[in-house]
């Protein structure tokens, strides 16, 4: 796990990465497909640090993948893993639990609502049930 803190020091404890304020991530997948293009944005990072502040700052993003070869990172919407075509060579990827916004509101995974994203939506989008 590793900790991004808000001051952005790193210390390893164990498989989760914070960032932003009190945003935290979950190590997950990369899955290697010539059709990538399901991305918010790409961008350029110095480490995961990087990555994952640049994701926790973006209340779209759901997950990020960071490559050290070449410094990419690229932040995503949708989805639990990370989907890149080309070598993925030394690649990670990390989906966002919980983020912490600017102004007070939090980000949770799909499916999830409330402070501390402890309530599943369940039901269809024509009839939700909140729990």
């Amino acid at each position: 796990m590793i900790q991004l803190l808000y001051l952005f020091t790193v210390s390893t404890t164990a498989g989760v990465v914070q960032g932003h304020s009190s945003s935290d991530y979950s190590e997950t997948k990369i899955v290697s497909d010539i059709c990538s293009e399901g991305f918010l944005v790409t961008t350029t990072a110095h480490s995961h640090v990087d990555c994952g502040r640049s994701c926790g700052e973006n209340p779209e993003c759901r997950r990020f993948a960071f490559c050290p070869s070449d410094s990419t990172c690229k932040l995503y919407q949708h989805g639990t893993d990370c989907i890149l075509s080309g070598d993925s060579t030394g690649c990670t990827c990390y989906r966002k639990n919980i983020g912490r916004n600017g102004d007070n509101s939090t980000t949770c995974p799909m499916g999830y609502y409330g402070t501390n994203c402890q309530h599943v939506v369940e039901g269809n989008i024509n009839n939700m049930t909140l729990t």
